[in-house]
Parts: C-alpha cells; sequence; structure tokens
C-alpha cells in the first residue's frame, strides 16, 4: 500500500466506510426481526411465523428485515448491484 496517495487514500476511507454501512444495514435488520418477533432464535421465529400466523405490521417488520439483512450480505459480498464499490476500492490499494 501507498500511504501517501490520495488515491489509495479515497480507497481505504470508501472501503471502510462502505464497510460500516453493510454491517449498519445487517444490524438494522437484525433489530427488526426482533422487534417483530421478541426473539432471535430461529426455532421461536420459525414458529411465531408458521404456527401463530404474524399478520400485517409484523409480518412487514420481518419481510424488511430480512431485506435488509440481505442487502447488508450483498454490500459485504460486492453483489449486483451493490458490485460498483469494489473495483475502485481494490484498484486504490496499490
Amino acid at each position: 500500500m501507498n500511504r501517501y496517495s490520495t488515491l489509495s487514500l479515497e480507497a481505504t476511507l470508501k472501503y471502510f466506510l462502505l464497510g460500516s454501512i453493510s454491517s449498519a444495514l445487517m444490524l438494522f435488520g437484525v433489530s427488526f426481526i426482533y422487534g417483530a418477533c421478541g426473539s432471535l432464535d430461529f426455532y421461536d421465529i420459525s414458529y411465531l411465523i408458521m404456527d401463530f400466523g404474524l399478520f400485517g405490521i409484523q409480518r412487514s417488520f420481518i419481510f424488511v428485515g430480512l431485506l435488509f439483512i440481505m442487502f447488508g450480505f450483498f454490500f459485504k459480498l460486492a453483489i449486483f448491484p451493490f458490485h460498483t464499490w469494489a473495483p475502485d476500492t481494490y484498484d486504490g490499494s496499490i
């Protein structure tokens, strides 16, 4: 790494900020699921969804939570459509 290059500094900052944003998205999704179900245990969540049949706002909270978790993983893994930042950061780190 070239520590004094502005391109390298930009790539480092971009990598750090986008990584922290994706972590925040995943944490926000987990908080939505916890808010809807009251538990983070997979067995409890599946029991509430399947047997109790959550309706309305609780089901939409779970859906939005899963979307946030999925988008966070897509950011972390640089999967389409969140793949545009990865080549910039890896190219700038040289």
